[in-house]
């Protein structure tokens, strides 16, 4: 059996403020590499943002996100982790007015390092809040964070099973300062690049040629970008359209002399008289 609880250094809680909670696991002496499930919060309190910049969480199935549910959440581990304070990410919390806040976990499932990915009983630690209007208000920020993610590979691929066997491009990547925010990718280059579309992997393709540069941004909560970009096998219309740029004014040319092909004739018709 496994725990997932939470974390906070204050459990009596301001009208207004905004603090911080951290989602933990005790394995209780097992050696497991998944987990997943959904926090709930109350009505009086909302989400501001989630946190994962130091998680022990380095592959993430799911990045903790807000839905009409609560806090969804579903990540690997690889090679497994046995602890009592396995970290998996942090809730920024804005508290209303209210009663008192019963924060709590629904549908966690937690799997084994065994190879054989044995499911374990989960135990739930719910965190009851004390809501104040006399308690200090705390300020809190984000660290400051000067760097971008982490470099990364993305990888084009296509599988029966995913998307009808069309391409799609999947990628990862770690901010282990102020944590990821989002992912965005554009297709193309040049005057054929298309619009950044937010993304997040495995993301379908919407050119599905595979001749073309992808290039996918990553960008963290402090607005830091990296940029990485992946060149497919068959990119060789790369040099196509760098080919049909380069025809372009020669063709303007060609264009002007048959236009004024008359006209040149004429003179060097006068010219020849000349001689």
């Amino acid at each position: 059996m496994a725990l997932l609880y939470f974390g906070t250094k204050n459990p009596e809680v301001a009208v207004g403020s905004t603090i911080e909670v951290d989602v933990l696991v005790d394995t209780q002496g097992e050696f497991v590499n998944v987990v997943s499930g959904n926090v709930t919060l109350p009505d009086n309190i909302s989400l501001a943002s989630t946190l994962d910049a130091q998680s022990n969480i380095s592959l993430w199935v799911e990045r903790p996100h807000a839905t009409p549910e609560g806090v969804n959440f579903s990540g690997v581990i690889p090679g497994g982790y046995n602890g009592n304070q396995l970290y998996l990410f942090s809730l920024i919390l804005t508290i209303g007015d209210g009663q008192n806040a019963i924060i709590d976990f629904e549908n966690g499932q937690i799997f084994l390092h065994d190879g054989l990915g044995t499911e374990i009983r989960l135990g739930v630690a719910p965190l009851e809040l004390t809501v104040s209007k006399e308690a200090e208000v705390p300020v809190f920020t984000l660290p400051e964070d000067h760097n971008p993610p982490e470099a990364f590979t993305p990888v084009i691929a296509r599988d029966q099973s995913l998307y009808h066997n069309q391409w799609f491009i999947s990628f990862t990547t770690q901010d282990k300062i102020s944590g990821l925010d989002y992912f965005e990718v554009q297709e193309g280059s040049g005057l054929f690049a298309g619009d950044w579309q937010l993304a997040t992997s495995p993301y379908l393709l919407e050119r599905q040629n595979n001749h073309h540069l992808v290039q996918v941004r990553a960008v963290d909560l402090a607005g830091n970008t990296r940029v990485e970009q992946i060149v497919p096998p068959a990119s060789v219309s790369r040099y196509i359209e760098y080919g049909i740029l380069l025809m372009i004014p020669i063709v303007l040319v060609l264009t002007v002399i048959l236009v004024r092909l008359p006209a040149i004739r004429k003179l060097w018709g006068k010219h020849r008289q000349r001689g």
